[in-house]
């Protein structure tokens, strides 16, 4: 195996920014595991997790508030770093590489937050995957909707935050960051890459490669990032993280039937809910109804049945004609979360299709009860026209 010039004594502080780049990891999703029951969370004093959830609730305050770079601090960056380079190098030179990327750490995580977080938030529950205690927090917004496992741990009586996985893309923070390290730094950690892509070795160029793709896609040259993806071993080309950076190069480009096709050979590749959100919107676009619901489901069955999540899938399926259906999975939201003003707003137009007059009626009570909803004489869109005419309306006209 050649050698190339370490990027920690490169200048270079993208390589925590490139980890970003991809949006799946090659472990397995956390979300993909069992949730802990009562007897998991057992392991944890009731005080201990009661300041937990105080914990995530201030998070989220300071997230949501006027200087969100304050909710970085809730991270334990020199633990997370600890992962990150674990087993890559020799002491001295792991200590090298954490001091490079301590710079980048703090920016990278703001930018991830800020990419995560918009729209409203709900702070769902603690949870127990793979023996690590984890704050499971949705945020639902004009960008989408995102599910999210914050993995906490303890120093003392503090708790802080040691990896962020995004359920929705099936990516760890940590893991993206790890993997792209090892293949940026390959004569480092010869082992791991063998472990991960089996015995065929990586050459100088091939890794060179690999960041002269990021950068060429950075810079707005797709033709030269699709011909350095090319260029790349096949077990290079199929691994999460450059198979995610291939999806953004294809995104970008003209050919959306190239970019659905490699959508759909990815999300074969990796187990859900891998891509299947991405692939979701892809289906979704072309009017592939049916395609955007069992892309939607696997991905729900990586995760969990979230009201939100299954808001999208009835408006898919109302798109689709399936009005019955779409009702049906309206009211499983609304079971789900019959206080949400997103799942009680998202809910008006299928019930309205659905002519469900009472439950029409029922929701709008609810929304009102938030004192941000008042439909008091507002019912005069064409929308509205035949529940006007129902006995259930007359409170609002």
């Amino acid at each position: 195996m050649g050698t190339v010039k370490p990027w920690w004594k490169s200048g270079s502080r993208s390589a925590l920014l490139l980890a970003l780049a991809a949006s799946s990891t090659l472990l397995a999703p956390a979300s993909a595991q069992n949730d802990g029951a009562a007897k998991e969370l057992a392991k944890w004093s009731q005080q201990d997790l009661a300041k937990a959830e105080a914990f995530v609730q201030k998070f989220l305050e300071e997230l949501k508030g006027e200087n969100p770079e304050r909710a970085v601090a809730a991270f334990d960056t020199t633990a997370m770093l600890d992962q990150v380079f674990d087993g890559i190098g020799d002491a001295k030179q792991r200590a090298e590489m954490k001091r490079a990327a301590k710079t980048s750490i703090g920016p990278t995580l703001l930018t991830s937050l800020k990419s995560v977080s918009s729209g409203a938030s709900k702070w769902k529950r603690l949870v127990v995957v793979d023996g690590t205690l984890r704050a499971r927090v949705r945020f639902a917004g004009d960008d989408g909707i995102a599910i999210v496992d914050l993995e906490l741990g303890q120093s003392g009586d503090a708790w802080a935050f040691r990896d962020l996985h995004n359920l929705t893309l099936g990516a760890s923070m940590v893991g993206e960051m790890r993997t792209m390290m090892v293949l940026m730094s390959p004569s480092l950690s010869p082992g791991l890459l063998s472990r991960w892509f089996g015995p065929e070795t990586y050459t100088a160029t091939d890794i060179d490669n690999v960041g002269k793709l990021v950068k060429a896609f950075q810079g707005g040259n797709l033709e030269g990032a699709k011909a350095l993806f090319e260029k790349l071993p096949k077990s290079l080309q199929e691994s999460s993280p450059i198979t995610a950076v291939q999806m953004q190069i294809l995104a970008a480009g003209s050919d959306q039937d190239a970019y659905v096709a490699a959508l759909e050979g990815a999300a074969a590749r990796f187990p859900a809910p891998k891509f299947r959100m991405t692939l979701v919107d892809a289906h979704f676009l072309r009017k592939r109804w049916k395609q955007a619901i069992r892309c939607l489901d696997e991905a729900m069955q990586g995760i969990e049945r979230d009201a939100m999540l299954l808001m999208l899938r009835s408006t898919i399926e109302l798109q689709s004609g399936d009005i019955a259906t779409a009702r049906k999975t309206t009211m499983e939201a609304l079971a789900l979360e019959p206080d949400s003003l997103e799942v009680l707003a998202g809910s008006l137009d299928i019930l309205l299709a659905a002519k469900d007059w009472a439950a029409v009626a029922k929701t709008m009570r609810a929304m009102e009860k938030s004192d941000q909803y008042d439909f008091k004489g507002q019912l005069d869109d064409e929308v509205w026209q035949e529940f006007r005419q129902q006995p259930e309306a007359k409170p609002w006209l």
